[in-house]
């Protein structure tokens, strides 16, 4: 069967890049083609990305999305002299091999540097040969993946969104791509929510989400994608900064574990850390977890019912005396994360990654007006006894098998 955006459908091979060239130049022109290529051979896969990313918004005339300006490395000089020293801009390192020939996403961290005298003239920015500069945006970072579902038999988009957080009087703006806290809403290709995402309180995600699939079918794509985006909350819902595409990494894609779907339909939710399919008996921890004798937990489904005062530590904890599977209050990482974690090899990523491998994590949908319904029906009546986890790597399903 042919699945639509099949998360798999892509090869980290270079037969894979030149077929994919062929089929640029069928849907976007041979001129196209040929200078995407370019790009990826002179200033590696970040760039082509972004040259795919340009396309993209030329085609919808830049709304509601349009690319911050960029430019390879070995143009630098010229695009510096254009902007005033105080302006920010990133300096995207990229391997020949990095998204399109790798299937870890965001191994080498982009960092953001003020224009100076020392970015333009110093040498230590020789390591970063082949990548990108990139005019700086602030706002909420956003990564927007589409792909086949296995547990909903259809392609889906799966949308995670970063935060706006109060720091010394200020906000600073978190990006999906590490901020445990994200919030995640799955939708129809046409846009239509599935489960919405908390804070699109305009509809733009939704409609956002259609005009993406579109311009990525557009370029002849049939194969499943992660875009990255950015959207300051202060601006209007047509000013989407489109900064990265990529075909889906290793991390969303499904594994071919087999997927038990039995029972009730409890909720479903996008915001999982990997696929998996577990079952077995409940326990509910509150806010007096910590007094919980751990030996109690082994071959049990947590389900988090109050917001974890340490995170990742308790979910580790957790993990470690033996629960097969978590249903966290919202917190955890999301496999929408990438491998710079805050800093990379973080203490936090590894402790996640870690309790990933023994725990199935999914995080409960946040915000929706059923969200703790079933939870609270735990508590009532204590009906429901055992549970099943299952997640397809984009979409998690929590059912009750009592």
């Amino acid at each position: 069967m042919i699945k639509q955006f099949d998360t798999n459908g892509w090869v980290y091979d270079r037969s894979s890049m030149d077929r994919f060239q062929r089929v640029l130049a069928k849907h976007a022109g041979v001129s196209f083609a040929s200078a995407a290529y370019s790009q990826f051979h002179n200033h590696g896969g970040k760039a082509f990305g972004l040259r795919l990313c340009q396309e993209m918004a030329d085609r919808v005339g830049r709304d509601p999305f349009s690319v911050p300006d960029w430019t390879g490395m070995t143009g630098q000089a010229g695009w510096l002299d254009e902007r005033m020293d105080m302006a920010r801009v990133i300096v995207r390192s990229s391997s020949p091999t990095e998204d399109w020939l790798d299937g870890r996403a965001g191994v080498e961290e982009s960092k953001i540097h003020l224009i100076s005298e020392s970015l333009r003239t110093t040498p230590n920015i020789d390591h970063h040969n082949g990548g990108v500069l990139q005019d700086a945006v602030d706002g909420i970072g956003y990564v927007v993946d589409i792909g086949y579902s296995e547990l909903l038999g259809r392609a889906i988009v799966r949308v995670a969104r970063g935060n706006p957080s109060r720091v010394h009087g200020g906000f600073v703006y978190t990006s999906a791509t590490w901020d445990h806290e994200s919030t995640v809403g799955i939708y129809e290709l046409d846009g239509a929510a599935i489960v919405p995402l908390q804070a699109d309180k305009n509809g733009s995600v939704a409609n956002l989400v259609k005009i993406l699939v579109s311009s990525v079918q557009g370029l002849g794509i049939d194969f499943g994608v992660q875009l990255e985006l950015i959207h300051h909350p202060e601006y209007p819902p047509t000013s989407w900064k489109l900064v990265q595409i990529r075909p889906s990494p290793a991390a969303v894609r499904y594994d071919g574990t087999p997927l038990r779907v039995s029972g009730t339909p409890l909720e479903i939710t996008g915001k999982v850390a990997r696929c998996g399919s577990i079952e077995g008996d409940l326990i509910v921890l509150d806010e007096r977890y910590r007094s919980v004798d751990m030996k109690k937990l082994g071959g049990k489904v947590v389900v988090w019912d109050c917001r974890q005062a340490r995170v990742p530590y308790d979910i580790l904890n957790v993990s470690h005396a033996g629960a097969v599977a978590q249903v966290c209050n919202g917190n955890m990482i999301c496999n929408s994360s990438h491998g710079t974690f805050g800093p990379a090899g973080s203490l936090s990523m590894n402790m996640y990654e870690e309790a990933s491998r023994s725990s199935l994590l999914v995080a409960r949908s946040r915000g929706g007006p059923d969200r703790k319904s079933w939870v609270d029906e735990i508590h009532r009546k204590g009906a429901i006894k055992r549970l099943e986890v299952v997640s397809d790597g984009l979409v998690g399903e929590i059912r009750d098998i009592t």
